[in-house]
């Protein structure tokens, strides 16, 4: 058979099995099965095996804030935490003088509707003192408590009231009681630079209640408790709270900014924002707040005592004697920074840097942080309140 016949033949062949019905198809011209490497025969060999992908849902479901990453997002929500958790608090205590000024014009008003004159007793030192008395302890510690409970933090964890670290009682209570002293001569310089520059900057001044009943009620309402009360609220609840929220730099600045706009006045803020820094600084150095509350203390006490010992005397005598009552606190001061730079040279305590409240490193800046804080709504409020409290002495 040559080879044209051969292919004929094949041809032939291949045209008469595919005329076949697919079941009558012989096992020579059917398709091997596939089998699988088991040796099973493979059900579907002709369709592919699905592909399936392992992938993860994410939790943001819309775009993030502006310089927020999704590394840095549970941060930014601690730090707006924060802010709404202090910028509330410093809202209420503006709400509760605004409330007080309200009550005092209302009440005042329906007694002169009857010819009695009941601001003759409102306005009498004694009055004025008690007044002050409540409404310090209502502001400072009210709202603080209040946050702190809401948000179930327990006051021990956030007011260190245990003994101070060994050695740093008597160096930082000097540097402390100096500063404040370089604060008041501060203080009284920023009304004559406001004359001077043609702004009439006045601020309300209370009388001090007469007698040795008066003298200590005096020492109560200006030594005794806006030392505890302001202490406990914005060097113990408010920085314990800012602590765990953004770490120990960011609770020192933001806590000493609120304790400054707090004041209310442009005389005193910017004054009460470095004291509360150095105060800030002495809680984290000494690990507790029963220094910063002794230095609180002990500088309005001793104006209280200037105060009843010199009136009635000439002014010359009564400032060379506050005069000199600064000098010394100043040398105090010098006193407590050498004490603190030799015993660190010595080695006998380490000045303890600020860390963070839970040991963790922080991926975002300071700077990121404060922005964070001062964009939150709550906080924004509290400013805009603050500042419009204190530019109305420009107009009393």
């Amino acid at each position: 058979m040559n080879n044209e016949d051969l292919r004929e033949e094949i041809l032939e062949e291949t045209e008469k099995a595919q005329e076949l019905p697919e079941n009558e198809q012989t096992e020579e011209n059917q398709t091997p099965p596939q089998v699988s490497c088991c040796g099973e025969e493979a059900e579907d060999a002709g369709s592919p095996e699905p592909i399936s992908f392992n992938y993860s849902k994410s939790r943001f479901y819309k775009p993030l804030p502006k310089g927020v990453t999704e590394e840095t997002y549970d941060e930014y929500l601690k730090i707006r935490s924060c802010g709404k958790i202090l910028g509330i608090s410093a809202i209420v205590i503006i709400a509760v003088v605004t409330a007080y000024s309200v009550v005092y014009g209302f009440i005042a008003g329906i007694f002169s509707a009857f010819n009695i004159d009941i601001l003759k007793f409102l306005e009498d030192p004694a009055a004025n003192t008690v007044t002050q008395i409540f409404f310090t302890i209502v502001m400072f510690t009210l709202p603080f408590v209040i946050a702190a409970w809401v948000n179930k933090y327990k006051l021990s964890d956030l007011v260190p009231l245990g003994k101070s670290r060994e050695g740093t009682v008597l160096p930082y209570f000097l540097f402390g009681l100096g500063f404040c002293a370089f604060a008041q001569i501060a203080v009284s310089q920023a009304a004559v630079i406001f004359e001077s520059m043609g702004f009439s900057y006045d601020l309300p001044e209370s009388e001090n209640p007469e007698g040795l009943f008066g003298f200590l009620l005096s020492v109560i309402a200006t030594a005794v408790v806006p030392a505890l009360m302001e202490e406990f609220g914005c060097r113990g609840i408010m920085f314990g709270i800012a602590e765990k929220k953004g770490g120990t730099t960011f609770a020192l600045i933001v806590s000493s900014a609120l304790f400054g706009l707090i004041h209310g006045n442009f005389v005193q803020i910017p004054f009460a924002f470095l004291v509360g820094l150095v105060l800030g600084v002495i809680r984290i150095k000494t690990g507790s707040l029963w220094v910063c509350i002794l230095i609180h203390g002990v500088n309005n006490f001793v104006s209280i005592v200037m105060d009843y010992a010199f009136r009635g005397a000439s002014d010359e005598i009564a400032n060379m004697a506050y005069s000199i009552f600064l000098v010394l606190c100043m040398l105090a001061s010098l006193l407590g920074v050498a004490i603190i730079s030799k015993k660190k040279m010595d080695g006998e305590y380490d000045l303890i840097e600020a860390e963070d409240s839970e040991g963790n490193p922080h991926t975002v800046t300071l700077t990121q942080k404060l922005m964070w804080f001062f964009k939150s709504p709550a906080v924004l409020v509290a400013v805009i309140l603050f500042v419009g409290e204190a530019c109305l002495y420009f107009l009393v």
